[in-house]
């Protein structure tokens, strides 16, 4: 059931960055549009969970701590990461727009690996004050869209409306 929620809410963001797309002739292969900012779409599924004011952007130092390298972001164009206010909410969702199409993987590598960090520190914490976000963390999604790389640790409710 989780993984069907992750599919309908991944379809949907899909389906936006998809818009007035096409398809690379001779093949059957969906072009996904590039021009899309992940500060909007992060902005848009913060807006569709009920989030106004309760998120917050992640700053520079994050971005510089998971996602650098030594000659800046070479492999990054944009990112987007908000996080939930509220102390006790491990909520958060990241938006990742490489500055390539063939550097997605690349990028997809660095926000598992993120991902990966995170969520084993959240486990701890939730697990010592939050045990209601435990299932959000086990559940943590990951998609790649063209040149976009998507993360969510939301639940299912939350999921879904984004």
């Amino acid at each position: 059931m989780k993984k069907k929620m992750l599919i309908v809410v991944l379809s949907l963001l899909c389906l936006a960055l998809t818009a007035c797309s096409s398809t690379r002739p001779g093949t059957k292969s969906v072009i996904f549009r590039d021009d899309v900012d992940p500060d909007d779409v992060a902005a848009r599924m913060v807006d569709a969970i009920g989030g106004q004011g309760a998120y917050m952007e992640g700053d520079d130092d994050l971005y510089d701590l998971y996602f650098a390298e030594s000659e800046g972001y070479p492999l990054l164009d944009d990112a987007c990461m908000m996080f939930a206010r509220e102390e006790t909410n491990v909520s958060e969702l990241g938006v990742f727009k490489a500055a390539r199409e063939e550097d997605a993987q690349a990028v997809r590598d660095m926000v598992e690996r993120y991902l990966k960090d995170r969520t084993e520190g959240l486990r701890t914490f939730a697990a010592n004050y939050s045990p209601r976000d435990l299932a959000k963390i086990d559940n943590a999604g990951i998609s790649t869209y063209g040149r976009y790389v998507v993360y969510d640790i939301l639940d299912e409710a939350d999921r879904t409306a984004a």
